[in-house]
């Protein structure tokens, strides 16, 4: 069978779109006409190498001086400055990448991150670069500025030359490829940041990853030092066990605790093959266990996936995984979690979310406010033909499914946002990396999205909804933004939401690290409270209550939480070792700052900021009948401070866990 004549039945086995309703709201482009009131003041077209080279640039998206304003990086290639577009906080943005020290024009930049690499409460820039091939090297890879904070007016200081980031000997000769994108998490659970690369290549021995470990600078210098750098990063390729010919070549890679174990495991979208689920063992290195996951469907078929995206798309207490690909489908995977681990299924067919003519970007985001989150993906290619393209807007209808009880339907929704989403067409905007930010604060989410040959388009969020929402920023210890892999659930009438912060994602992208929840509207506040009922006598501390509890059952002098009438009624933060803090009645319509607290809240069953007997006989009431206690205490944050393993399951072996932990 011809290639032309496969992409043509597979484009016309396209899933029937479910009928459309009708959305209060569109993604309308703000980047078009500088003239215009609602123009944004983003402009920023990405070069490309040569007509042959479809690699351009990404996106990132965070508040770098710190001011409550989510800012956007740009990156530029050889020849041309990086953008940084300070948000103004009146709806437009304005570049400042040469006053900050970033422009960096002697670098083919490919995409960035905004993380706090040395832990002192700003956002520092790591860039990455095209490395080119043998006949056009535009090296070189990584570049470091430090963020020079508040006393220097947010400027960067770069640091590339004491940063590392250089290469150790590899097992087989590589150091070509365009930039597949950059990830960072705290691999070895140290406190400070590590990060992984991918570079493509359409040849198996020009390929390449490298994973950069942060490490204390032995070298002679002090912060004061212009040049000098706290941290630096060394090639731990070889010693972590990633440093082995690969079949394939890497596009977006991605930090995630899959096994939830508490180690950030690492998963790469591969191109021309098996994607990678790199398992972290806890002792600084990795083991591929994709085919455990079913990662590559079954049997195992090899596809060329571009982009990722994961999110909670059922509400059910784990992340479900999408990934882009060319016209052989997208995959969406069901996350089947069971105490032993996770197991994917892939329903993309089933729901949808399999649609792309060469898909990149993909992200979930909660478009309207509704509680669930909705999907959207692009796509596009140009050269060296034009092809057509399907960027995708797809709704989820949470708690509605499909025959099977499981699976969550979709709503195809490209006929509400038609500004961003274009069908088989065959001029525009073929785009490459997506992602969301709020940059009007307004609550509702906006878009960015880089596109081939075509200017970065922002497309702002008209939504008009009575949908509530909140927005959370995390602070580690000492006002530390370095707040990658923790997780945050929110609480409200009827679901718990659960978001993670992640660096690196999408395609070329960074999502922002402060979280969003769409609230739905508002309950009536006295539909879901729970008082006290009857329970058999409390057990001794450590031994087992025997069965079940029935619904609107509780122990004699048990109360719920005295929020369990607000909505939302609370929301926990699991920080990267495992530690838990709570937060009553958190507010709705709000940007919520959360600074890590003194006090470990794991296994504080009532929420009443004690460790008590009174605890354990709830958590032992929630090991033997989980849907019992929901039901009791819908107010309480139990189902999650009580999961003190994070395997997502609230088990006995939570409960010989919660024994160890000091009263207080």
């Amino acid at each position: 069978m011809s290639r032309l004549l496969l992409i043509v039945l597979l484009l016309g086995a396209a899933a029937v779109p479910l009928a459309a309703q009708p959305l209060p709201g569109n993604l309308i482009d703000v980047t078009v006409d500088p003239g215009a009131p609602d123009w944004c003041g983003i402009s920023h077209l990405y070069t490309l190498i040569s007509p042959e080279f479809t690699q351009m640039g990404g996106a990132s998206c965070a508040d770098f001086d710190n001011d409550g304003w989510v800012d956007v990086f740009l990156p530029g290639n050889l020849g041309e400055n990086n953008k940084l577009y300070r948000n103004l906080g009146n709806g437009s943005f304005v570049d400042v990448a040469d006053s900050r020290g970033v422009t960096d024009p002697a670098t083919a930049t490919a995409s960035g991150l905004l993380i706090d690499y040395d832990n002192d409460g700003d956002l520092d820039l790591v860039t990455g670069g095209h490395a080119g091939n043998a006949g056009s090297p535009v090296g070189p890879l990584m570049r470091l500025f430090r963020n020079g904070g508040e006393a220097s007016g947010f400027t960067f200081e770069d640091v590339s030359d004491t940063a590392g980031f250089a290469l150790a000997a590899t097992t087989w000769p590589t150091s070509r490829g365009w930039q597949g994108g950059l990830a960072a998490g705290d691999y070895d659970l140290d406190g400070f940041l590590d990060v992984f690369g991918t570079w493509w290549w359409d040849n198996a021995d020009l390929n390449m990853w490298r994973l950069f470990h942060s490490v204390p600078n032995r070298a002679p210098g002090n912060s004061s030092d212009p040049g000098w750098t706290p941290r630096v990063f060394m090639d731990a390729t070889i010693e972590s066990g990633l440093d082995f010919p690969f079949a394939g070549a890497p596009w977006q890679p991605r930090f995630m605790d899959v096994d939830r174990d508490g180690w950030p495991d690492l998963h790469v979208a591969i191109d021309f093959d098996l994607d990678y689920m790199f398992r972290n063992n806890g002792d600084g290195t990795f083991t591929d266990v994709a085919a455990d996951y079913n990662l590559n469907g079954v049997p195992p078929e090899e596809r060329n996936e571009m982009g990722s995206a994961r999110g909670d798309v059922d509400n059910d207490g784990d992340f479900d995984l999408h990934l882009t690909n060319l016209f052989e489908a997208d995959r969406f995977y069901r996350n089947d979690s069971n105490p032993s681990g996770s197991v994917y299924v892939d329903v993309a067919l089933q729901t949808g979310l399999n649609t792309s003519a060469w898909g990149w970007g993909t992200i979930f985001f909660d478009f309207d406010n509704d509680g669930d989150l909705d999907h959207a993906a692009v796509s596009g290619f140009k050269l060296p033909t034009v092809l057509p393209y399907y960027n995708s807007f797809n709704i989820n209808l949470y708690p509605q499914t499909y025959a099977d009880g499981i699976t969550v339907k979709w709503q195809n929704a490209m006929i509400h946002v038609p500004q961003f989403s274009k069908i088989f067409t065959a001029q525009g905007d073929a785009a490459r990396g997506l992602t969301w930010l709020d940059y009007d604060n307004d609550g509702d989410l906006d878009l960015v999205v880089t596109r081939h040959q075509d200017t970065t388009a922002v497309y702002r969020n008209t939504l008009a909804s009575p949908n509530r929402w909140l927005q959370v920023d995390l602070e580690e210890t000492g006002g530390s933004l370095n707040t990658v892999g923790a997780t945050v659930w929110v609480k409200t009438s009827d679901r718990v939401q659960m978001r993670e912060v992640v660096a690196g994602s999408s395609f070329l992208c960074q999502e922002p690290p402060r979280l969003h929840f769409g609230l739905g509207p508002a309950p009536d506040p006295g539909t879901w409270v729970s008082g006290p009922g009857t329970a058999p006598t409390v057990a001794a501390r450590g031994t087992a209550l025997a069965g079940p509890l029935g619904p609107g059952k509780s122990p004699a002098g048990v109360q719920p939480p005295a929020t369990a009438h607000l909505d939302p009624a609370w929301l926990v933060v699991r920080w990267l070792d495992g530690s838990m803090q709570i937060v009553k009645s958190p507010g709705a319509n709000r940007i919520l700052t959360v600074a890590r607290g003194p006090v470990n809240d794991a296994g504080d069953m009532n929420a009443d900021g004690h460790l008590t007997a009174e605890d354990e006989v709830l958590l032992l009431l929630a090991i033997a009948d989980p849907q019992g206690f929901a039901a009791a205490y819908p107010g309480s944050p139990g189902l999650v401070v009580g999961d003190l393993d994070g395997n997502g399951f609230v088990e006995a072996a939570d409960h010989a866990l919660w024994l160890q932990l000091p009263p207080h």
